[in-house]
């Protein structure tokens, strides 16, 4: 799409303390944190359980999954391998309420970057998902931390639909489970429910992957992408469910690839951040030092 104007939720400790005590590591939005952290508690979720239609096959899923990521590149002459997105985001973390910039830049294979510069504070996030298992880190005024293994869960492409719908397509990572129509509710959704294995051999992630899901939306007239919803519970003594929802407007056209312009990102049903975004840019070559702290 042409430059225009195409979790991170550092969500307090106080906030992510209700949901689980993994506030700290979650940083921005739940931006930074919330890149990470997980979980916004959206009306779609509730919407989709009430519906019963049948359910398609995983090849019929499959398909137009697939079909959806055609229709975000139709007309791109090069395939997408990297995006910078740049932009101004409103930044809402328990008290706390800020505009600020942000930066995000994704590459293919599991690479993402998140930053977000606060009048207060500069906030960052770096995963890397490559096939031998998941890691991140992030750093705020207090210094730099590792991201939480139930942060690690959450999709590290949640901002950029087209590599989204890549890594579920061209990888085993993710397996559909339940495919629906849902006309009831608000506008008529395609929801489709992935269940996530993680890359490599992370014992750490046994639990989380059985109680946790990932559902995403689609127009079913555009197959553009327009919801993204994680939900995952932490096995505790008492056991927390939290959500992440993130919804995608404004498509526009760069360069033959459809970009979302407005991005939003919900934590349990509240809105941690509203991203506008003003340029982007593709396929630049972005290197492994773009992804470090």
């Amino acid at each position: 799409m042409l430059s225009a104007r195409c979790q991170f939720q550092q969500v307090s400790s106080r906030r992510l303390t209700a949901i689980r005590n993994v506030a700290q590591e979650q940083w921005v939005s739940n931006v930074l944190i919330a890149m990470l952290t997980i979980f916004f508690a959206s009306p779609a979720i509730t919407s989709a359980q009430s519906i019963s239609q049948p359910t398609a096959t995983i090849a019929q899923t499959n398909n137009v999954l697939a079909n959806s990521l055609s229709v975000l590149s139709v007309g791109a002459s090069e395939e997408m391998y990297d995006i910078t997105l740049t932009g101004k985001v409103d930044y809402a973390a328990g008290a706390t309420h800020d505009l600020g910039t942000i930066t995000l830049k994704a590459a293919k294979g599991g690479s993402t970057s998140v930053v977000i510069e606060r009048p207060s504070e500069k906030l960052k996030e770096m995963r890397t998902h490559p096939d031998e298992g998941a890691s991140g880190s992030w750093s705020d005024n207090r210094g730099s931390h590792l991201v939480a293994s139930q942060n690690l869960m959450i999709e590290p492409y949640w901002f950029e639909p087209e590599l989204l719908l890549k890594a579920y397509i061209k990888t085993n990572s993710w397996q559909p489970q339940r495919d629906i129509s849902d006309t009831q509710h608000g506008p008529s959704r395609r929801r489709i429910t992935m269940a996530r294995q993680m890359p490599g051999n992370q014992p750490q992630f046994d639990a989380l992957t059985r109680q946790s899901s990932t559902e995403i939306a689609l127009d079913p007239d555009t197959l553009w992408p327009r919801e993204l919803t994680f939900k995952e519970q932490y096995p505790s003594v008492r056991p927390t469910t939290a959500t992440l929802h993130i919804t995608y407007d404004d498509f526009q056209l760069v360069e033959g690839h459809l970009i979302p312009f407005h991005i939003r990102r919900y934590l349990n049903g509240s809105l941690v951040l509203d991203i506008k975004i003003s340029t982007v840019k593709i396929n630049t070559g972005l290197i492994a030092q773009d992804f470090q702290l």
